[in-house]
């Protein structure tokens, strides 16, 4: 499917009638078409937000906070039988909603006139008026998403409303929500790659390790290097390909995949379940745009409110002091 075309029909659907040259308007994209663009887009380049995606754990809905249906159970179901007797407790399923609140985030943009002017000398006579405006419009969506979703790579790891920086305040992050009240692996002293993703192991609860298939390790750019760097290092047929074969999603420890996140820290990594990050959009994402003739820009403004939540029995976080 043509990534480009799927921008230009769902995100700016509001635009493309009118020419591209002429964007005094804004509007609001669908929960349904906002999650469409996500499916098709594939979020090339987010791996977190990606695995997220796949899980199903990206929910646009009305409200705020964002409500999500929960079951729970006690921590041990089984119980011995006395013949005539009734269990001394019976167990029930709990209910409830986990709420994620949202916060606003604004991402606004100044577009050169050259970029236009440029697609302008590109003959529109030739492939046509609308043809044009389309282009124009996926040079805008395609800037505009690929950035979101980055930003929100990194928000969902890194947030801290402690930070000097004030992007980082927006809210805080996994790796400062899963230290604080989750499964921390920080055993402060000197390890190779191996041997922390062994400790994270470790480190798991029993169900989650019973859970591998569905289970991934997160790493920093660095570490992932590390872990290949073993590889290649092997007189094997392993050790050759990895000087060759495509390293994003090919590579596993002890049975669970390894991803790389640009967007995590050096020496942090997390032992997770697909399913282990939530991030909720507001129904209200919305865009608009306007022409500065002055500024020879194109004023993009895009609005929305977001949250997230980690299910904090499903991920470990590791912190990892290099050998």
């Amino acid at each position: 499917m043509d990534i480009k075309k799927r921008i230009d029909e769902i995100l700016l659907a509001c635009f493309t009638r009118a020419s591209s040259l002429n964007l005094a308007t804004g509007g609001q994209v669908q929960a349904e078409s906002f999650m469409e663009f996500l499916k098709t887009s594939g979020l090339e380049g987010v791996p977190l937000l990606n695995a997220v995606n796949a899980a199903g754990c990206i929910v646009v809905k009305d409200g705020d906070p964002v409500k999500i249906p929960t079951i729970g159970l006690a921590s041990r179901q089984l119980q011995k039988a006395v013949k005539g007797a009734a269990p001394a407790s019976v167990v029930n399923f709990t209910t409830g909603d986990a709420e994620i609140s949202t916060t606003e985030v604004i991402y606004p943009i100044d577009l050169d006139y050259q970029d236009y002017e440029d697609a302008i000398g590109r003959q529109p006579g030739e492939i046509g008026q609308e043809a044009m405006n389309e282009y124009l419009d996926q040079v805008t969506g395609d800037l505009a998403m690929a950035a979101v979703a980055r930003d929100l790579q990194d928000l969902l790891l890194n947030g801290d409303t402690a930070s000097a920086t004030a992007f980082l305040q927006t809210f805080d992050g996994a790796v400062k929500l899963v230290q604080a009240a989750g499964s921390y692996y920080n055993p402060g002293v000197a390890q190779t790659i191996t041997e922390h993703l062994r400790g994270l192991l470790a480190t798991a609860s029993a169900n989650l390790k019973a859970e591998r298939n569905a289970l991934a390790f997160y790493l920093g750019s660095e570490d992932f290097s590390a872990l290949w760097d073993i590889w290649e290092a092997r007189g094997t047929p392993l050790g050759d390909q990895a000087l060759t074969m495509d390293q994003s999603n090919a590579l596993k420890y002890r049975g669970v995949a390894c991803v790389e996140v640009d967007h995590l820290p050096d020496q942090k990594a997390f032992l997770a379940r697909s399913n282990a990050f939530w991030l909720a959009f507001r129904r209200n994402w919305s865009v608009a745009k306007q022409l500065q003739p002055r500024k020879r820009v194109v004023e993009v403004t895009i609005t929305a409110r977001v949250g997230h939540a980690e299910v904090l029995d499903y991920c470990v976080l590791g912190n990892r002091t290099a050998a």
